[in-house]
């Protein structure tokens, strides 16, 4: 199957040491979490009579660098998760684990699992800058990490669709990020559509693991277990009530206000 950057896969990576690491290791983002929940509520004890940091220059730096970096991994899933649809057909594309046999589908994985490591750094810029950090953020952050170090190494064919529905609505979202912390206004509709694909995300998402459940039940090949697409259904469940919740928050109860 074609694959995009895979000479930016360097020798250096041995993906049969990452995956048994990642097998061995996966409770260390439970500790990772931890310490992130501990310091976010550190950090916010110790603003609560400081003034907001400004921190333009470094928001900027950091959302355009996570913006290229899901860009760059948008392009790479999708056109792996094409080839896999392309190739096999929806469903059994759906249900196709090869990626696990190509090291740049592999790498971009692994990348995407340590890239949730990073992106607490959203939940700090929110705290020095005394910005409200909702149950969603905070919960979204923390779980989204430890769900992703879990799979990572499982084989499941979940895997390649929660890293390209994840890239696709971050490539979007840290974009928007950083246009904004450059001082720019943008049309709310585009935050509206944001909000929308990322509930959509999680929809998705909860579509193609009861494909899985589905597929397997029914004796079919499909590499996956149920137990772990029951998981991520919970996960992605949790997620779609919470974006819901948002969403009604944001723009229904205004446009109510506006009647």
């Amino acid at each position: 199957m074609p694959v995009l950057f895979d000479n930016l896969v360097f020798d250096w990576w041995d993906q049969d040491e990452w995956i048994k690491w990642h097998k061995d290791n996966w409770t260390i983002s439970i500790l990772i979490t931890a310490t992130y929940l501990l310091i976010t509520g550190g950090i916010r004890q110790w603003m609560v009579n400081r003034k907001p940091f400004n921190l333009k220059v470094p928001l900027i730096v950091w959302n355009t660098s996570l913006a290229i970096f899901s860009t760059i991994g948008a392009l790479q899933s999708c056109y792996n998760a094409f080839w896999a649809i392309k190739d096999k057909g929806l469903i059994n594309g759906l249900c196709d684990n090869s990626f696990m046999q190509e090291k740049a589908a592999l790498f971009c994985g692994w990348l995407f699992a340590w890239s949730k490591v990073f992106e607490l750094g959203d939940t700090l810029f929110l705290a020095l800058r005394r910005k409200p950090l909702t149950l969603l953020h905070v919960y979204h952050h923390s779980i989204t990490l430890i769900v992703c170090f879990y799979l990572y190494p499982t084989e499941t064919a979940i895997c390649r669709w929660t890293a390209t529905l994840n890239f696709t609505v971050h490539s979007f979202m840290y974009l928007y990020f950083a246009i904004t912390a450059c001082g720019y206004r943008i049309p709310s509709a585009f935050a509206k559509a944001l909000t929308i694909a990322q509930l959509g995300q999680m929809i998705a998402g909860i579509l193609i693991c009861i494909v899985h459940i589905t597929m397997i039940s029914a004796g079919l090949p499909c590499h996956g277990k149920i137990d772990l697409s029951l998981i991520t259904i919970g996960v992605y469940f949790s997620y779609a009530i919470l974006f819901a919740h948002l969403y009604v928050q944001k723009y229904s109860n205004k446009s109510r206000k506006s009647q």
